[in-house]
């Protein structure tokens, strides 16, 4: 399997989830639960809720 064709990190976590993610070549939905105030995310999307 390969990410050629792209992918979505979806997390809480900004190291883990969001740069994590990025560096494997993903885009990156940051579910910002308050935890992490005042840091830039640097994630494609951001929001306090995520429903799966």
């Amino acid at each position: 399997m390969t990410l050629d064709g792209g992918g979505w990190m979806i997390g809480d976590n900004l190291v883990a989830d969001v740069t994590g993610g990025r560096a494997a070549g993903l885009r990156a939905i940051w579910v910002d639960r308050g935890t992490w105030p005042g840091r830039e995310h640097g994630a494609d999307h951001a929001g306090s809720r995520a429903w799966w």
